[in-house]
């Protein structure tokens, strides 16, 4: 074995700490969301990351940068769902909107939820 990386890259910062990369299914280079301390720590940080992906657990991090509000029309008017359908979900969704309607989706708690 050639003892090379064959998922994502590691690299010493000037700060001394290690910042881990790797490619996201569209071809986008993603840094990890923090620095490492250790060479290892960010290999290991790659290794869960590249597992995840191959298992399809994977999660975009940017995937939560959306609120719910945004999400909730995307996912309204999606092709296929019906008229019916889309206004009954449509009215479910209203109750929530005016109270957490801004809220990025990586906020949503269920505390959240059921205060709203």
């Amino acid at each position: 074995m050639s003892g090379k990386r064959q998922f994502g890259t590691v690299r010493k910062l000037p700060s001394g700490r290690w910042q881990a990369r790797y490619r996201d299914s569209s071809g986008r280079i993603i840094a990890a969301p923090s620095t490492f301390p250790t060479k290892t720590d960010a290999t290991r940080f790659l290794a869960v990351i590249e597992a995840d992906m191959a298992r399809g657990l994977y999660i975009d991090p940017r995937a939560g940068r959306v609120t719910l509000t945004e999400w909730s029309e995307t996912w309204l008017t999606r092709p296929g769902k019906r008229a019916a359908s889309a206004a009954r979900d449509r009215q479910g969704i209203a109750a929530f909107l005016p109270h957490i309607g801004s809220v990025y989706l990586s906020g949503l708690t269920p505390g959240l939820v059921q205060s709203a």
